[in-house]
């Protein structure tokens, strides 16, 4: 099987990325791709890439949608030890992604008029708009963290509220 880009389609806040698709038995069918036009900004957010380096956040936006269940083992952004880590795995799964589909994004990024120029140069990538996301991405990160500090997923007011009825004297013991 062959992927290869055979257009982008600018569909107001979402990029739709159109495949042809050559099957190990020489037919050709197409496929398609939608994400949001935000979505460089938060890959770069999430996994601390740099937003000029945009064949980097495509190759992981392209690729993203045809990891399969087994693809997804090891740590992820949630629970990987640390944004390297994650970028590391996250890279890693989605570049055997892309081998395993023989989809190639680069010459499509860089050919002039090639599909992806367009994705290049009219997604969003605000730095402020980037540092926000990151600072999004700690928070989530934290507290997944913290949820798993925690012997059971309960919020602290279901814990709290749990040890108040746990703990009830009656009259007669106060």
């Amino acid at each position: 099987m062959r992927y290869s880009i055979r257009e982008v389609e600018d569909w107001d806040d979402k990029w739709q990325v159109v495949y042809d698709v050559t099957l190990d038995d020489g037919t050709t069918t197409q496929s398609g791709h939608c994400f949001p036009k935000d979505t460089l900004e938060w890959r770069a957010a999430e996994y601390g890439i740099d937003p000029a380096d945009t064949a980097m956040l495509l190759d992981l936006v392209l690729a993203e949608p045809h990891l399969g269940a087994s693809d997804w083992a090891g740590t992820q952004l949630r629970d990987a030890p640390d944004i390297p880590t994650a970028r590391r795995n996250h890279v890693a799964r989605c570049a055997a992604a892309k081998l395993r589909l023989r989809l190639s994004t680069r010459g499509a990024l860089v050919q002039p008029g090639g599909p992806l120029e367009r994705v290049h140069a009219e997604s969003p990538m605000e730095p402020e708009v980037i540092a926000l996301k990151a600072e999004q991405v700690r928070r989530l990160r934290a507290a997944h963290a913290e949820a798993l500090r925690t012997p059971d997923n309960r919020s602290r007011a279901d814990r709290f509220r749990d040890h108040l009825r746990q703990n009830r004297r009656t009259p007669e013991e106060r």
